[in-house]
């Protein structure tokens, strides 16, 4: 998200993440400590934080699309054609039915609707079948 200018503040990165500021705050700390990023105050406004990457920050951030193609591909092994245009018709679907339900999706405490009246696929673990 640094490398590729989507944020540049802590702020923008927890947004553009969906981090809450703590979760955030702990994982920056390790990056810089690790040296992959400097934490910087902005001349114009000393409130706010800037992130940059280091040297190292950005070798990683170039790493990290053919490390994470390669772990991908692994997972895949196997996988037919078919079966990967289930994978990401399901997960589009499932990705949908999050983005739907608004901010409150997935945590299960402040759903309004009565799960009793939630639709089950046959198909569905909660039936049994997988």
């Amino acid at each position: 998200m640094l490398a590729a200018g989507r944020a540049n503040t802590p702020f923008e990165l927890s947004r553009v993440m969906s981090y809450d500021s703590g979760s955030m705050t702990r994982l920056l700390d390790r990056l810089e400590k690790k040296g992959f990023l400097l934490r910087t105050r902005s001349d114009a406004d000393r409130r706010m934080v800037k992130l940059e990457l280091t040297p190292q920050g950005q070798d990683a951030a170039r790493q990290l699309p053919g490390i994470g193609a390669a772990v991908l591909n692994e997972q895949l092994r196997g996988f037919s054609a078919a079966d990967l245009a289930t994978l990401i018709d399901l997960l589009g679907r499932f990705i949908a039915n999050g983005i739907d339900a608004g901010s409150n999706a997935g945590c299960g405490l402040c759903a309004e609707a009565d799960p009793s009246d939630a639709e089950l696929d046959d198909s569905s673990p909660e039936n049994g079948k997988h």
